[in-house]
């Protein structure tokens, strides 16, 4: 069992007549510099004992919210050779590593007409949901007799022969209980404190609301979910972090958790922590976050074991919405307990709702830009952006000597297929091949469709054989599908047929480009379809 402090010995005894008072680092900073700077401080013949934790000492020297230079500095400046003689100073160095009391500092020196003993320590700290909060102290002030005679006897039996002789002088007083000094002296704090707790708080506000307004500056939904998570991350310091993005309804090729992010410093990004979504569901449909304290106590994971090897004690649920738009969830977890104030939970709530619009904003904005540039049946690249894409990537290739091949097909047969099975069957045999084609070329390629039944294919750093080579896989890949009513067609199969260019010496431009694939396109068409022809080159399959 660890030993007490002096400050725990004292409440254990005298804890029906000394009640704790609780204070931040600033406001107790801010006093203590008041007292010893104060005149009062160098007359009279009573002595005062405060009583700090070293952790205190090392808090402070990078006070908060602008507080003046710390206690520590203008102490070690006054032990240096400008202590007055009725102030001394006496650090734990002295005091063996046994000592329960081997991590507190004690000042001492004379105050008004009375002994008074102030005693500070620092609190277990209780992590909150946002961090950068000051430590926080018990202090208890007291002139009481008893408790005077109480820190002599402490002293005397466990120090060396300085806090004999102090804890004599301390004792050799008449204090008076509850005096004018003391009760004005707490007084002075307990107001100091409100209006510190009142200007931390709007401070706080400020730089969370901030921190989270900035996020809607990023109108791409992958850049904003990823400054979602920095800004938790910096505000909290979470163990582990999800952001999934809901399917949107608009955006019939975005899988569910397109633009997800996912943080973890228990494993790395894969681990996920799965909700059972019934149990879920009826879980947050207040739409407001859900604080856990104890994530044991929530019978809502499918994977409640990944909990306890990550060792997750507390967590939080934040769902987004936009009116009645369910745009996602945000899920936040830390190995340590967290407890949360309301004035967090409120503001939490209030971010919540930021940060539902601003992702709803960032989801429109990426619905417009794919509008103008993504065909609206097949959903591959229109043909507007494939001739801008093709004139740009044309000049990168030149201007770095690399290779681009273009392909250009055409499905065999098409207005046939249309007038015996009607223009809806039409169009899911278009869905279908811009699907196939889709699946079959590297993600750098571009599949665009170029108008009614014709659809081309760009090929960054291929030649016009090696585009060739893919161009007979994708025909092949198109000839064993099987379409649906592909029977009513010359075969009974539904085939493509295809013409490839690159951009090779005799090619001057993008346009020349086209030229070339159409006519080995078209060549390939007169002579019966469903085979690949590079232009110009005399090459074919």
């Amino acid at each position: 069992m660890a030993p007490k402090s002096l400050h725990q010995i004292l409440l254990s005894r005298h804890g029906d007549r000394l009640v704790p008072e609780y204070f931040s680092q600033p406001t107790l900073h801010a006093a203590f510099r008041c007292l010893f700077e104060n005149n009062r401080c160098a007359n009279g013949d009573s002595y005062l004992l405060i009583h700090l934790p070293a952790a205190f000492l090392k808090t402070i020297q990078n006070p908060p919210l602008g507080a003046q230079p710390n206690v520590f500095q203008w102490y070690q400046v006054r032990e240096s050779g400008v202590l007055p003689e009725h102030l001394g100073f006496e650090s734990s160095v002295k005091v063996t590593a046994r000592d329960p009391f081997h991590s507190e500092i004690f000042f001492y020196g004379s105050f008004t007409d009375e002994p008074v003993l102030i005693l500070a320590q620092e609190l277990s700290q209780v992590s909150h949901l946002f961090r950068a909060r000051p430590p926080v102290f018990s202090v208890i002030w007291t002139s009481r007799p008893e408790v005077m005679e109480d820190v002599r006897s402490v002293l005397a039996e466990r120090f060396s022969d300085w806090y004999k002789r102090f804890g004599d002088r301390l004792a050799s007083g008449q204090p008076a209980s509850q005096t004018v000094a003391e009760s004005g002296m707490m007084s002075s704090l307990k107001s100091m404190e409100q209006d510190y707790r009142r200007l931390a708080l709007e401070r706080w506000r400020s730089t969370v609301v901030q921190r989270f307004q900035r996020i809607a500056w990023d109108l791409s939904p992958e850049g904003m979910t990823k400054r979602i998570c920095r800004a938790f991350k910096d505000l909290t310091s979470y163990d582990h972090f999800e952001l999934t993005v809901k399917h949107y309804p608009e955006l019939p090729s975005q899988p569910d958790g397109a633009f997800s992010v996912r943080e973890s410093k228990l494993g790395g990004e894969l681990l996920s922590i799965i909700l059972e979504a019934d149990r879920a569901a009826d879980f947050l449909k207040s739409r407001r976050p859900v604080f856990m304290a104890d994530v044991r106590e929530y019978q809502i994971f499918m994977n409640p074991g990944l909990l306890e090897i990550m060792n997750i004690r507390s967590g939080l649920l934040i769902p987004l919405w936009n009116g009645n738009d369910d745009l996602g969830l945000i899920k936040i977890f830390f190995r340590r307990k967290i407890e949360i104030m309301p004035t967090e939970f409120k503001l939490l709530t209030s971010i919540s709702d930021d940060i539902g619009r601003a992702l709803s904003n960032a989801l429109q904005f990426h619905l417009t830009e794919r509008r103008a540039t993504v065909d609206g049946l097949t959903d591959v690249f229109n043909h507007r952006f494939f001739t801008d894409q093709l004139r740009k990537e044309f000049n990168r290739a030149r201007r770095y000597k690399n290779a681009l091949a273009l392909i250009m097909l055409d499905i065999n047969n098409f207005k046939e297929y249309n007038d015996a099975n009607g223009h809806l069957a039409g169009d899911r045999v278009l869905i279908k091949v811009a699907e196939l084609i889709q699946g079959s070329v590297r993600e750098i390629d571009l599949v665009a469709r170029y108008g009614g039944d014709e659809f081309a294919l760009l090929l960054p750093e291929n030649d016009a054989r090696q585009g060739l080579i893919v161009a007979e896989k994708v025909r092949k890949i198109i000839e064993e599908y099987p379409f649906e009513d592909e029977a009513v067609l010359p075969g009974g199969k539904l085939t493509i047929s295809l013409g490839i260019s690159d951009n090779s010496q005799d090619v001057k431009s993008a346009e020349n480009m086209i030229e070339v694939a159409d006519q080995a396109l078209y060549w390939v068409k007169r002579h019966g379809g469903n085979r690949s022809k590079i232009g110009n080159l005399g090459t074919e399959t």
